[in-house]
């Protein structure tokens, strides 16, 4: 009898040595030469929205890791359509944290590696519209202009002292918008922000868009830094014969300027029509196509526009 049953003992060993790495926890079967990992800890909803989003809805990089297209990376870009390569949202994270940590951030107290203006990129194929509202009747500039100050200055809220930055780009709508907080003003101002977002508009036209946001990014890390939207322009030595072609110049517009001033009056004292537009081609209700100086009622300010 005992002889029998260490056969059995023996056999039952060699048995869970032969089929044991083909069965997993539980008595699942996994695949041979493949190790079981366990269950990811960041999990993506199924009902994740990719194309319309309103800005009570868009997530926080920074919170909701799961839903802002970063592979579950806590971010300071949230791009859940994935308008972004990877690699290039990478690399864009990279410079917005290194700006968010160099120490120079417009609060009292600001410490080297660890405080810094911060800047958040929000990215979306179509900004939503709420089923209350006739599609006919919606503004596209005043909603970007809206859901870029709630993104900074509520649902986000970067930085410690209103020193944060949102850059809001609607792919669909044509549409980019930065809102500054009010610390941030004081370096970056609106019109400096108008600036550069007319400097990046001819790459958003061609729709190279990290190409256009890297550009802003890296410009607004430039003002925050040095405190000018502009170098100074170095000075240029004049030689003789520059002196001598400006005065040339000079003396031409003086010409032109003269004559037609005199033009210019005939034609006001003539039999012209009073009150007519110097220019016959405006109509009313034109619009520039950047948008700058507005207020969010916190003293952030907005700038941008379609592209």
């Amino acid at each position: 009898m005992a002889p029998c049953f260490i056969y059995l003992v023996v056999l039952t060993a060699l048995v869970g040595d032969v089929y044991g790495s083909t069965l997993g926890p539980w008595g699942t079967t996994a695949r041979p030469g493949v190790t079981a990992t366990p269950a990811p800890s960041c999990m993506i909803p199924a009902n994740n929205p990719k194309r319309d989003w309103t800005k009570e809805t868009l997530p926080n990089p920074r919170v909701d890791v799961a839903l802002c297209g970063r592979e579950c990376m806590q971010s300071w870009v949230c791009d859940p359509a994935g308008i972004l390569k990877p690699h290039d949202a990478d690399l864009l994270d990279e410079k917005l944290d290194g700006i968010a940590t160099n120490g120079i951030c417009g609060c009292r107290s600001c410490v080297d590696g660890k405080d810094g203006y911060k800047i958040g990129v929000a990215l979306v194929r179509k900004m939503g519209i709420p089923s209350f509202v006739l599609s006919q009747n919606v503004d596209k500039d005043n909603m970007a202009i809206e859901f870029s100050a709630y993104l900074r200055s509520v649902s986000w809220k970067f930085g410690s002292c209103d020193n944060s930055i949102v850059i809001f780009y609607s792919q669909e709508d044509r549409k980019v918008m930065t809102s500054t907080g009010s610390r941030v003003n004081d370096v970056l101002t609106v019109n400096c922000t108008g600036d550069i977002f007319n400097e990046a508009k001819p790459m958003l036209r061609e729709d190279r868009v990290f190409e256009a946001l890297d550009h802003m990014v890296t410009r607004y890390g430039q003002v925050l830094r040095t405190g000018k939207c502009y170098p100074p322009a170095e000075p240029v030595e004049l030689g003789v014969g520059m002196i001598i072609l400006i005065v040339v110049i000079c003396f031409f517009v003086l010409v032109v300027a003269a004559i037609g001033g005199v033009c210019g009056w005939r034609k006001t004292h003539g039999g012209y029509h009073r009150g007519r537009s110097n220019d016959p081609d405006k109509k009313p209700d034109d619009k520039p196509g950047t948008f700058t100086g507005g207020e969010t009622g916190d003293g952030g300010g907005v700038a941008g526009g379609s592209f």
